[in-house]
């Protein structure tokens, strides 16, 4: 069957391989394990293994090992390691604590600028532990048993390192942020076949509308104004007071309108009903100079100008139009 040269009847090994020598029974080396260590003739460098004795792969009988940790006991210099435990190369016990072993959490800051941050921490084994704690500009180490709280922190990225008193070798980092509440942010719309003006509003939980001397608060991003007044004044805040105040002020007299306000680097002037005749926008500082000119084509209701080239700060602008001013408050951010 296995054509080794011995009778199926008398082939104890009937699946020898190909080419391999084999004995009276029809078996190679490769299938023979005389002294039933669990490996094969062909392999075993000790063949006359005592019955029993715990070998390795050649074969060849393991050095005593009293306490299973994988070190001999001529080499073990902890020879009473616990079963299980993680051992170095001298057989003694590797100091280790699990991943899940330390709880972190942090609580931002209640305001930008306030300096009331936490970072916690909770410890499942009850050790001396001493925590280190690094930002940019900031350090602070404390020691504890099991639960700590950092506080009194600003807002930021921060390493921390814990390390277990008296042991060598073990340090467990990590990165924690403590977080700041966002600036209030105001994003505007004009619709002019309606007069609504869109607002987007962002880094607030709550926002306080005032429009005109009226107020209401809503929870609410994304809301819409009804503008009815030639000079509208919008004041937008947040429960958080260090979170800033929107102010602007819309102007429709009849046909001009400005938005966004404040704006960045372009600004929509928007004029309704088109009418005819030249139109000249002039752009001043606070002082009175004139920084920008700018012309309208009178047949169209709305025109975009690029103001990247002027810096931050508060604008007057005059819209000239049929011998009627138009004039708007901005804000440049």
């Amino acid at each position: 069957m296995d054509n080794d040269g011995v009778p199926n009847s008398q082939d104890l090994c009937n699946n020898t391989p190909q080419g391999e020598a084999v004995n009276a029974d029809g078996c190679a080396d490769s299938e023979l394990d005389d002294d039933n260590d669990g490996v094969t003739n062909a392999d075993d460098l000790c063949p006359n293994t005592p019955s029993g004795v715990e070998v390795d792969f050649a074969g060849c009988e393991l050095p005593p090992d009293d306490d299973g940790d994988g070190v001999a006991n001529e080499d073990d210099i902890c020879p009473n390691t616990p079963s299980g435990s993680l051992v170095d190369v001298n057989g003694c016990e590797i100091f280790t604590l699990p991943a899940s072993n330390f709880t972190l959490s942090s609580v931002g800051i209640s305001c930008i600028g306030v300096f009331d941050g936490q970072i916690n921490i909770q410890a499942e084994r009850t050790l001396n532990y001493s925590a280190r704690l690094r930002a940019v500009s900031f350090a602070e180490s404390q020691n504890f048993t099991q639960n700590l709280t950092f506080d009194n922190l600003p807002a930021g990225t921060f390493e921390l390192c814990i390390t277990v008193n008296g042991v060598e070798d073990f340090e467990s980092c990590s990165t924690i942020v403590v977080d700041a509440p966002s600036s209030l942010s105001v994003f505007s719309e004009f619709i002019e076949e309606s007069n609504l003006l869109q607002l987007r509003l962002e880094g607030g939980n709550e926002y306080e509308i005032n429009l005109n001397g009226t107020s209401f608060t809503t929870t609410s991003n994304e809301i819409e104004l009804k503008l009815s007044e030639e000079e509208n004044i919008l004041q937008i805040s947040t429960d958080k007071s260090c979170q800033g105040i929107f102010e602007a002020t819309y102007v429709l007299k009849g046909t001009v309108l400005a938005y966004p306000n404040p704006f960045k680097n372009n600004l929509t002037i928007v004029r309704s009903p088109a009418s005819s005749g030249e139109i000249e926008i002039k752009f001043y500082d606070i002082s009175g100079r004139v920084l920008l000119t700018d012309q309208m084509d009178s047949s169209n209701s709305q025109k975009e100008i690029d103001t990247a080239f002027l810096p931050q700060g508060v604008y007057l602008v005059q819209v000239f139009e049929n011998g009627f001013v138009s004039h708007l408050k901005l804000i440049k951010q």
